[in-house]
């Protein structure tokens, strides 16, 4: 009887276990399913197909950024890119800002949150289509640009022509509803930047208000001699913050006179391809005018895709990642090859043959300020010499004879001096100094070295010597010429070795001939 029992049993306890593994069987399915239909953000770079470097730094920076999230809810279309945390409305609480792509949308979409402290989370308050496609050009961040201590929105980048953008946006309450208003929108082929001076104390305490940032934009100016030079001169427009207006209006535009090269040795330089603007940077550049001790030098390895930015002791090697051509110039993305998340942006003009004007941008979140210590002129050091020499018949005879003729020349920052023999005489506000100079040319550069009679001299001890130069219009008769400018002449220190020599710190000086001894220009 027990036996017959026990055989009904054991089928029945099978059929239970049966049956419960296949009911855990079904829900697992069902709910793994589930998981994998709910859209979920995705941590991507975007790459470009006919750019393989920047595939493979895309690759390299999956896992660094495979920890981004974002609060602001992403439809399954959005492809999140980065996350700006900042407070928009001036509630002390953090909004944040969301860089995504967009399927059918080819450039960058911002998306605004704002964070709901009721329901904790936030809401999607606003959309910006930037007109910006290229991650690596692309930054944004919040400032304070009005100085009211509210933070406003500002993005920049590069279109794929080249040209700079950069737009302001303000959020506002109206009808007791958050919008973002937009207060500034630039576009320009040169450089465009935030000036942020320094604020007083008492805007840092939350005291006063500070005042507004204004914007400058550079761009090209028009060249309308119909010459057979190219003309590097720029418009300079400032913007500032008009309350009345409630928006950054124009104040200011001035011509920024720039060299005029021949328009074949533009053509060599520019012509419309990164290997050859590449090419030409390639090498050391020493920046001109140096306002700290000693002096900055870049130094452009384009084969091996690096930038070395020097200084004294220092030294910070960056990765050149990506280049876009500007019609200026160009623009560079860099990432520092130690710290890997810090990124910088080079704004470099063409100035003249050999020279070029740099602009910094540090980081993806940081709108450097104009007084950039790397900002500036910088002049392209070459094999023959360390600077560049004069392509004019000119002779050192030249330069000894026009000191002596002066007898008078006057410097850019208030000194008087006289040469007469190999003697020189220095006069100013409350200096005085006199000794010996002698002229010379090394390495096809025309030098002059100062002896001063007495303990503390005022000079360097090095300088080179280079004449300005004059452009005189064309005329129906003549045509456009340049001319040896003998009124005018710019001493750059330097230090002396037998075959060349060296830029060295110290302050620049210009010397231009007192009116009444002038001599015709040739």
């Amino acid at each position: 009887m027990k036996s017959k029992r026990t055989n009904k049993v054991i089928p029945a306890v099978f059929l239970i276990i049966g049956g419960v593994l296949a009911v855990l069987f079904v829900v697992r399915v069902v709910y793994w399913s589930e998981q994998r239909s709910v859209p979920r953000a995705k941590v991507v770079i975007p790459t470009s197909g006919t750019e393989k470097e920047e595939k493979e730094t895309a690759d390299a920076q999956t896992q660094d950024n495979a920890s981004m999230t974002t609060f602001v809810p992403l439809l399954p279309t959005e492809t999140l890119i980065s996350t700006l945390s900042i407070d928009l409305n001036g509630d002390n609480l953090d909004d944040q800002v969301v860089a995504v792509r967009k399927e059918s949308v080819p450039y960058l979409v911002l998306l605004v949150g704002m964070y709901d402290a009721e329901s904790n989370s936030y809401v999607r308050a606003a959309e910006i289509t930037t007109n910006i496609s290229r991650v690596r050009t692309f930054s944004y961040t919040g400032i304070d640009m009005t100085g009211d201590h509210k933070t406003e929105l500002v993005y920049q980048g590069v279109r794929d022509n080249g040209d700079s953008i950069m737009c302001i946006y303000m959020s506002r309450r109206k009808l007791n509803r958050f919008e973002l208003v937009q207060i500034g929108d630039f576009e320009s082929d040169g450089t465009i930047f935030i000036q942020q001076d320094d604020r007083s104390e008492s805007y840092e305490l939350s005291q006063s208000k500070g005042e507004s940032f204004p914007v400058w934009v550079y761009s090209s100016a028009k060249d309308e001699s119909g010459s057979d030079n190219a003309n590097l001169s720029q418009i300079q427009t400032e913007y500032q913050w008009d309350e009345k207006e409630q928006k950054y209006v124009q104040i200011k535009q001035v011509r920024v006179t720039g060299s005029r090269i021949a328009a074949k040795e533009l053509a060599r330089i520019q012509d419309g391809t990164v290997e050859t603007f590449a090419d030409f940077l390639n090498g050391l550049w020493y920046k001109t005018s140096n306002e700290d001790d000693g002096i900055r030098y870049l130094f452009f390895d384009y084969p091996d895709k690096e930038i070395i930015f020097l200084y004294g002791d220092t030294e910070e090697v960056y990765s050149w990642e990506d280049s876009n051509l500007r019609r200026s110039g160009i623009y560079l993305s860099t990432t520092n090859e130690s710290i890997t998340n810090m990124q910088r942006r080079c704004d470099i003009s063409l100035t003249g043959v050999d020279e070029v004007r740099v602009h910094i941008i540090d980081d993806v979140r940081m709108i450097i300020k104009e007084n950039n210590l790397w900002d500036g002129g910088y002049r392209k050091m070459t094999t023959q010499s360390t600077f560049s020499t004069e392509t004019r018949a000119t002779t050192d005879a030249d330069y000894t004879g026009e000191l002596r003729k002066g007898p008078s020349w006057t410097t850019d920052n208030g000194m008087h001096i006289t040469f007469k023999d190999n003697t020189y005489a220095l006069t100013g506000e409350s200096l005085k100094d006199d000794g010996y100079f002698v002229t010379d040319t090394v390495a096809g550069s025309f030098v002059i070295q100062f002896r001063s009679a007495s303990a503390q001299q005022i000079l360097a001890e090095s300088y080179q010597m280079l004449f300005d130069s004059v452009t005189i219009p064309a005329t129906k008769k003549r045509k456009e010429e340049v001319r040896v400018d003998y009124n005018t002449m710019r001493l750059t220190p330097v230090r002396l070795s037998p075959d060349t020599c060296f830029p060295v710190e110290g302050r620049t000086l210009t010397l231009t001939r007192d009116a009444e001894h002038d001599t015709p220009r040739s």
